[in-house]
């Protein structure tokens, strides 16, 4: 009979322990987590020019996220995302000893970090919760082209960085107390227009919009 109260009370404190790993988020405590992500994005302006390969208004999207959530639901944090591209183009060129046409490698690389301010609340009792962020923060631009010329190999490059914006809205699923799985949609703009460095490039001065959506990993404290 002692061993079956034993056997009783060992699967009762079993069952109440994965219980406690396996829930959703509390909503009744504060939390710190961290999180990664990865995924696609778009720019929706910049990048003119005509393209022989590839398309530099998409690449991938990547980026890293702290942030504190209070017992209000409520928080702020910190956010940096990446994202890449390149294309190929061929430019026609004009000197006093000629004229012709040049092909050029571009590459592109955009930065970005901000603080946010943070909303997240679960779906009832569920392990499904909405979280929303938005900031103001500092945005980073570099662009490198490659050619040759005659024989040589050129490489030149050009950076642009100012103030932008940015406003995030995804869902998430808890795997256990600790670990969930996330989904984001994203935007961000900016204040200030990319400055052109290139002899012979045809990009103009535009601004920065980019859209995003990733899929990443965030871990609760």
């Amino acid at each position: 009979m002692k061993l079956k109260r034993n056997l009783l009370a060992t699967l009762a404190f079993a069952a109440a322990a994965l219980s406690a790993s396996t829930g959703a988020y509390a909503e009744d405590a504060s939390q710190f987590y961290v999180s990664a992500t990865g995924g696609y994005s778009a720019c929706l302006d910049g990048f003119s020019g005509l393209y022989d390969k590839g398309e530099p208004r998409l690449g991938g999207d990547w980026g890293v996220n702290l942030g504190w959530i209070s017992k209000s639901k409520i928080g702020a944090g910190l956010s940096y995302s990446g994202f890449t591209s390149t294309g190929k183009e061929t430019l026609f060129v004009s000197a006093p000893g000629g004229y012709g046409f040049l092909k050029e490698d571009m590459r592109f690389l955009i930065n970005y970090v901000a603080p946010q301010f943070i909303f997240q609340t679960n779906f009832g009792k569920s392990k499904w919760f909405f979280n929303t962020s938005a900031g103001v923060g500092v945005l980073f631009f570099s662009q490198k082209a490659s050619y040759k010329e005659s024989i040589v190999e050129v490489s030149e490059s050009a950076t642009s960085s100012g103030v932008a914006c940015n406003v995030y809205a995804g869902f998430g699923y808890a795997i256990n107390s600790h670990f969930a799985i996330t989904a984001n949609l994203g935007y961000t703009h900016s204040f200030f227009r990319v400055i052109d460095g290139y002899e012979h490039s045809q990009n103009m001065q535009e601004y920065i919009n980019r859209i995003n959506l990733d899929f990443g990993l965030k871990y609760t404290f």
